[in-house]
């Protein structure tokens, strides 16, 4: 499953605002039992578990996006 499967207002919000600072978001449904993130230059992958709603994948990506763009210029350097 990729991001357009995930599609909600508050996803779109959160896509143009990591955009604005040239962060593509990757969200991927994987058999795992937590919400994993992973910033890396330009990408914030991000794994869910099979089972969690969209709702739910947004609200956990909108609470980390100021982490991210946070530490985007450390893992920049």
């Amino acid at each position: 499953m990729m991001l357009q499967d995930f599609t909600t207002p508050l996803l779109e919000s959160v896509i143009q605002r990591l955009a604005t600072v040239g962060i593509e978001l990757q969200v991927t449904k994987k058999r795992v039992k937590n919400i994993n993130f992973r910033l890396k230059p330009y990408v914030l992958m991000v794994s869910v578990p099979m089972t969690i709603s969209a709702v739910q994948t947004a609200q956990a990506i909108d609470k980390r996006v100021a982490w991210s763009l946070d530490n985007h210029p450390q893992v920049l350097a």
